[in-house]
């Protein structure tokens, strides 16, 4: 696996890393013990940060737009796009 250009952020949630690379607009997702490549979630503009809910879903914020993906964590769905009024950058303070 090649992880891309400009790993922006990582999170960790249950036993898996996010790894959020925007210029290559997707979410690599890894084993959090090892870093073993488990799948890849791509269709992003230029995800940012993510934001695990607990729920099997999580959000993804986008540096060039006012948009939010919404992620299922279920490696085979492509995100979704939600409008916010509010920069997409703002959804990490309920972290």
């Amino acid at each position: 696996m090649v992880l891309g250009d400009v790993a922006n952020s990582m999170v960790l949630h249950h036993d898996l890393a996010y790894i959020v690379v925007n210029n290559s607009q997707k979410i690599e997702i890894a084993k959090a013990n090892d870093f073993k490549h488990t799948t890849t979630i791509s269709g992003f503009a230029s995800p940012r940060y993510m934001l695990p809910l607990g729920n099997g879903k999580a959000l993804a914020t986008n540096l060039v737009s006012n948009i939010i993906n919404e992620i299922d964590l279920a490696p085979t769905q492509l995100p979704k796009r939600l409008k916010y009024l509010v920069m997409a950058i703002l959804v990490g303070l309920n972290n």
